[in-house]
C-alpha cells in the first residue's frame, strides 16, 4: 500500500510540474484521492473571505455542470476547516448544524444524513485558503492514516494553485 501511496503522489507531481490548467490538475488530483483512499467523491474548495464564501473548484464524480458552486462559509464544512485551520471528520449532516452544507448537497442532488467525510486545511503559504474534502460511504470509519495521506494530497494541490497563480500573474 506505501508503494501505491507514494505512485499517486508521485503521479500528481508530475502532472502539476507539466501543466499550468489548474483544472486539469486539481480533477487529477481528485481522482487520485478518490484511488489511493477508496474514497466514493474528493472535492478541492477555496474559501474566499472577501465575500465569505466557499467556491467548489472540482470535484470527482459529479456532473460536469455541478463541479463550481458558490456557497457561504458561514455554517460549512469549509468554513468550519477555515476557522479552526485544522482537519474535520464528520459523520452526521443536520440542516440545523450545517445549514449551508446542507443547502450545497440539495444543489448537488445529494442530502445524506450520515456520512463520512473528511476535509482538511488547503495551506497557502502558511495560510489556510480552503481544504480537500474526501467522502466515503456512510459509516466509514476514517483512520489517522487516511487524514495524513490526504494532508500529503491537500500540499499537492496546494502547490498546484500556487504555480498557477504565479503562472497567471507572470502572464498578466
Amino acid at each position: 500500500e506505501i508503494a501505491a501511496v507514494a505512485e499517486a503522489l508521485q503521479r500528481i507531481s508530475t502532472v502539476i510540474n507539466a501543466t499550468w490548467d489548474l483544472q486539469s490538475v486539481l480533477r487529477h488530483i481528485v481522482r487520485e484521492a478518490v484511488a489511493i483512499l477508496s474514497a466514493q467523491d474528493a472535492s478541492v474548495i477555496l474559501c474566499d473571505f472577501q465575500s465569505n464564501e466557499a467556491e467548489l473548484l472540482t470535484s470527482y464524480g459529479k456532473p460536469e455542470e455541478l463541479q463550481t458552486l458558490r456557497y457561504s462559509l458561514a455554517g460549512s464544512f469549509a468554513g468550519w476547516v477555515a476557522e479552526h485551520q485544522r482537519p474535520l471528520r464528520v459523520f452526521r449532516v443536520t440542516p440545523e448544524e450545517w445549514p449551508e452544507t446542507w443547502r450545497a448537497a440539495e444543489l448537488l442532488g445529494e442530502v445524506p444524513r450520515h456520512i463520512s467525510s473528511l476535509l482538511v486545511p488547503l495551506r497557502i503559504q502558511r495560510k489556510v485558503e480552503g481544504c480537500v474534502e474526501v467522502v466515503w460511504r456512510p459509516h466509514h470509519h476514517i483512520t489517522d492514516q487516511e487524514e495524513a495521506l490526504l494532508e500529503a494530497v491537500a500540499t499537492q494541490a496546494a502547490i498546484a494553485i500556487t504555480n498557477a497563480r504565479l503562472y497567471q500573474e507572470k502572464e498578466q
